[in-house]
């Protein structure tokens, strides 16, 4: 599987996936305005897509033929879904796959995805290997960890070990949501 992260320009520019925000209409209007080097969709929910088809993600995976490095950002707690919507987005021609694993949204959690993923490494292993068989470069956006901060270090780690194509971190806990500020001080760490 080729990885086109290491190819990109230092320092990169990215349209980092958003909520309700990053369709593919917003994506064109960004391309006119900046050009990222990288776009990511809004996040999709594996296990909704694969029980349910396209009708069940409303039009999230849209994208045009003149778009380029876009990454279709899933997430979900079901490995088998996560294998078909990840060879679904390689046929759509996506260019790489990131799971979400740091939502901090209790319906993410409740479903066992988004930052839940952190309590749970060995599904978060299962989800990436699952994703991985699409062929796509695989990465995953996450948070330091669950409750604590200190959980980074273990977390991480084993996300490393998963050989997967890039990995961004919220430098915040799921507890912490957005109201405290971030913990930059651990960017060199």
């Amino acid at each position: 599987m080729s990885n086109f992260w290491r190819d990109l320009p230092k320092p990169f520019f990215v349209l980092a996936p958003m909520e309700a925000v990053t369709d593919v209409v917003f994506r064109h209007v960004i391309r006119q305005a900046g050009r990222p080097d990288v776009y990511f969709t809004e996040f999709t929910n594996a296990t909704g897509w694969f029980r349910a088809g396209d009708k069940a993600i409303g039009g999230r995976l849209v994208k045009t033929d003149d778009e380029s490095l876009i990454i279709a950002q899933l997430w979900g707690s079901d490995p088998e879904a996560m294998a078909a919507l990840s060879k679904h987005c390689a046929d759509l021609g996506y260019d790489g796959i990131d799971i979400n694993m740091g939502c901090p949204d209790q319906s993410a959690i409740k479903g066992g995805g988004g930052a839940d993923m952190i309590r749970h490494p060995e599904r978060a292993g299962a989800i990436i290997a699952a994703a991985k068989e699409s062929g796509l470069p695989v990465s995953v956006k996450t948070r330091l960890g669950y409750t604590y901060v200190d959980e980074w270090r273990d977390w991480l780690a084993f996300l490393l070990q998963q050989d997967i194509a890039a990995l961004t971190i919220h430098l915040r806990t799921k507890k912490e949501m957005s109201k405290v500020p971030a913990h930059f001080e651990l960017i060199d760490d």
